[in-house]
């Protein structure tokens, strides 16, 4: 376990001494880290989206750790946004019905896709606005037509 921190965030002691949990690149990519055969150049697409992606999460967990007041509670929503998809991925069945719950019954309606708002409805009970209920009629009625 100490390991998969160390290849991941860097020397166990920076928690001691209060270091926010960065991500380097330089770290990911050297030979023995576990990480290394996920990691791309920064000269391809892939590569340059994991470095914003680093950027992101170092900039987030930076503020939480040595930011201004009124920046921590900004930081701290956005590393709990971020890291939602990780609950769907390491989630047993209940934690995963109540996570997925928690998003769609309180995600605004125009940040889901059409199969999470029907399972917000039909699974969970959610009221749809009489938009949404009509994107969804309209795309079962193409759906029936041409499938």
């Amino acid at each position: 376990p100490f390991r998969c921190w160390e290849d991941t965030f860097g020397p166990l002691s920076r928690i001691w001494e209060l270091e926010p949990p960065t991500f380097e690149r330089s770290r990911f990519e050297e030979k023995g880290n576990l990480w290394h055969v996920f990691m791309f150049s920064s000269e391809n697409w892939i590569g340059k989206s994991q470095d914003l992606a680093f950027l992101a999460w170092n900039w987030t967990v930076t503020s939480l750790w040595k930011g201004p007041w009124y920046l921590r509670p900004v930081a701290l929503i956005i590393l709990c946004l971020g890291s939602l998809p990780l609950c769907f991925l390491r989630a047993g069945p209940w934690e995963m019905r109540w996570c997925c719950e928690k998003y769609l019954m309180h995600m605004p309606e125009g940040f889901l896709i059409l199969h999470q708002l029907k399972v917000a409805h039909e699974i969970f009970g959610r009221k749809l606005s009489p938009a949404a209920v009509a994107e969804m009629e309209a795309f079962m009625e193409w759906k029936n037509a041409n499938l």
